[in-house]
């Protein structure tokens, strides 16, 4: 077969064009020429025609007829790697259909696919159909005329540290499930990542950049959009349509997209969200950076704990924010807020307790406790508790704690409310019963009730002054 060499070249770590291939970040898994200020990265490919596989057995018998060797693994079936595959405007370079063996395709260059029939000739460079167990890492996916990677009703699949360039779309997922889309350049395609019809996936560490929409959701719910770069993109960095629900969105950082600078506009918000119930940052108050909100001024974090004060709006007409968005685009100045208050009740006191702040809590140097929004009490950065006695019976309170560290005072944590104990009254209504060899006592419980269920309540039985303990379990 003849052998190509591809040289890609960095710049002063930009990205470049050399002879119409799309260059990116070096990888320590290439071989790396250094000549002067030059950095070249040296691929080697063999010439292969396209490839198209639709079962475990097809898989098996191209394997050994191609010599494809193990490591997909388990335990060793298939990998394919390092051929260059010009579709010449076929519908595909590599197709994948109906398998659930362990496979890697690493190191090749795909690219030239065209022709489009759905399902099978879509015009993408690689497509996942009906497939479980691929992992799609260190590969060149370019110059496709619908996709770089498609995949249909697949999942349990990883695409890790690709290049997806000049695609209609660089990635796109139909009904395909909890697969892991990770370390990738996604870059000048149409449409950098499409979702529809797709749930619990994980996109992550991901550079998407220069395309109309960044990412795009339709129907696609429990998705986990994290640690993403975001930027450059015409629309919106982020398009969540309608019937999208339970997607969390956090830790990506957002600059100019939709038009955006470094002062904000209302005109030129860099996110989407037609849908309600979708979740901008973490349960552990971890939001995004947006340039534009982020530095549009010097006292946007009077608490300096790393979050800005006031929440970013995401366009849409239903009402959604990022309630924590980053003042930085590192965790390593966030103070995060104190997790899992919950309070517990007794007579005259309210015991309250929680977990520490997920981020910044080997900086945390006491906790401040609040009640009815008043602070009433410091405690110690090892205690994790507070036992509030000064309170009435019968009475509610709502509380909530903060972190404090030496740069300042984090965001409340989630607020509990409680209400003291009464002690418990006399027994009510008492009867006796007389039968064969027992009597029959019965009383009115008079106990105190938490979210519904009677707490352990004793009584004492006297007869002729010996007494006997009674509880309400067994009354």
């Amino acid at each position: 077969m003849k052998r190509i060499v591809t040289i890609l070249v960095l710049v002063l770590g930009a990205l470049i064009l050399v002879d119409g291939v799309f260059i990116v970040p070096y990888s320590t898994d290439h071989n790396i020429l250094i000549l002067g200020n030059f950095k070249f990265v040296v691929k080697g490919y063999i010439s292969h025609g396209v490839i198209r596989i639709n079962s475990n057995t097809d898989f098996a018998n191209q394997a050994a007829a191609e010599g494809w060797p193990g490591d997909g693994t388990q335990s060793s079936p298939y990998m394919i790697s390092g051929y260059d595959i010009d579709a010449h405007r076929a519908g595909n370079a590599i197709y994948i259909g109906n398998t659930t063996v362990y496979f890697v395709i690493e190191n090749c260059h795909l690219h030239n696919a065209s022709h489009h029939s759905d399902p099978y000739f879509v015009g993408v460079g690689l497509t996942l159909y009906n497939v479980v167990n691929g992992k799609i890492k260190y590969n060149t996916i370019n110059s496709n005329g619908w996709g770089g990677i498609r995949m249909y009703k697949s999942s349990k699949n990883i695409i890790w540290n690709n290049i997806f360039s000049n695609n209609y779309d660089g990635i796109a997922l139909y009904h395909s499930n909890n697969n892991t889309i990770s370390n990738n350049i996604i870059s000048d395609n149409g449409f950098d990542l499409y979702i529809e019809s797709s749930n619990k996936n994980i996109i992550s560490k991901n550079t998407i950049s220069n395309s109309y929409w960044g990412i795009h959701l339709i129907d696609s719910n429990s998705n986990v959009i994290k640690s993403n770069l975001i930027s450059n993109n015409t629309d919106y960095g982020i398009y969540i349509d309608l019937n999208n629900s339970y997607n969390i969105i956090y830790y990506n950082s957002f600059y100019y997209n939709h038009g955006s600078e470094y002062s904000y506009s209302p005109s030129h918000i860099q996110a989407h969200d037609r849908s309600s119930n979708n979740y901008w940052n973490s349960t552990t108050g971890i939001g995004n950076y947006w340039l534009d909100w982020a530095d549009n001024n010097n006292t946007n974090d009077q608490n300096h704990d790393g979050i800005v004060d006031w929440p970013y709006k995401i366009g849409n007409s239903v009402g959604v924010k990022d309630y924590y968005p980053l003042k930085s685009t590192s965790l390593k100045n966030v103070l995060s807020h104190p997790m899992n208050l919950t309070a517990i009740v007794g007579k005259g006191y309210i015991n309250l307790t929680w977990k520490p702040p997920v981020y910044g809590k080997n900086t945390v140097t006491r906790y401040q406790i609040y009640r009815n929004g008043v602070p009433i009490k410091y405690v110690s950065a090892f205690q994790l508790w507070y036992n509030d006695t000064n309170v009435t019976s019968e009475k509610n309170y709502s509380y909530y704690v903060t972190a404090v560290n030496p740069n300042g005072e984090s965001i409340k944590s989630n607020e509990v409310n409680a209400t003291p104990l009464e002690v418990s009254s006399a027994p009510q209504n008492s009867q006796t019963t007389g039968e064969d060899y027992y009597t029959k006592l019965a009383w009115i419980i008079s106990g105190a009730i938490i979210i519904g269920t009677i707490i352990g309540v004793a009584y004492l039985l006297y007869r002729r002054k010996r007494k006997t303990i009674v509880t309400s379990k067994n009354k």
